[in-house]
């Protein structure tokens, strides 16, 4: 789905040794009720229990550091252009249908879990998936460093524009990240599509976000994206076959 996108930690791990949870409240409410045992990466289950513990208790209250409107004076920026073979309906279409559990599946960015605000419900691996919709919050995680650091990053789809032809998704509280990733999608006119990928950031570090965060950022995106083409690749070898029989 959409681009759950990088929220680097300050490289490091949260310590799961501080995350224990009342086990009443984390049984009764909508974020205790979320099978731990069905998220592969320790780093997100830690992440969901550190959030409980901090009376984040239902998906409502994963709440976006920002909101479509707020001011981004303070924030840093990031942008990187794509340019793809394929007409901006045919795309458009693909990366608000695409299983974020196959958009987020790489060798530095995995899918965990998402939450829907909207249907009080939870997808896990592997799970249907019937397309994106505002208020639904993906967990990943990014391997840094070849899997020396493993950062958990929640973020939240805040916005769907198909007449503007955009996506909007915003870090969700509790990271070290605040800010928003819009992803545009521009006709070329010839049949291409020219997406263009822009991030408004910032952190407790200054240093991170100048030297550590651009970099990985870049990383993270590009898989994603190459993810999302190598579906709709995958999507139409499968349709020319079936026509072909």
């Amino acid at each position: 789905m959409i681009p759950a996108l990088a929220g680097y930690m300050w490289l490091t791990n949260p310590s799961s040794n501080d995350n224990a949870v009342p086990m009443e409240r984390a049984s009764t409410s909508p974020m205790g009720k979320i099978v731990l045992d069905r998220i592969p990466q320790q780093e997100i289950r830690d992440f969901i229990l550190e959030q409980i513990k901090n009376d984040v208790t239902s998906f409502q209250a994963l709440v976006p550091t920002y909101y479509p409107g707020d001011s981004l004076e303070g924030f840093s920026f990031h942008e990187k252009d794509y340019q793809f073979d394929y007409p901006l309906d045919v795309l458009w279409g693909h990366y608000l249908s695409a299983n974020p559990s196959e958009a987020w599946n790489g060798n530095m960015v995995s899918f965990g879990l998402m939450v829907s605000k909207k249907e009080d419900d939870v997808m896990y691996i592997g799970g249907a998936y019937d397309g994106a919709e505002v208020g639904q919050v993906l967990f990943i995680n990014i391997e840094v460093l070849g899997g020396l650091f493993k950062v958990p990053v929640a973020q939240e789809i805040i916005a769907i524009e198909p007449d503007e032809n955009y996506i909007e998704i915003s870090y969700v509280k509790g990271g070290k990240s605040a800010g928003k990733q819009r992803i545009t999608f521009h006709d070329n006119g010839d049949g291409t599509t020219h997406v263009n990928h822009a991030t408004y950031y910032r952190s407790a570090s200054r240093l991170r976000d100048k030297m550590i965060y651009p970099f990985f950022h870049t990383l993270a995106i590009d898989e994603y994206h190459e993810n999302m083409i190598g579906s709709l690749e995958q999507k139409v070898i499968s349709a020319r076959k079936a026509s072909d029989q």
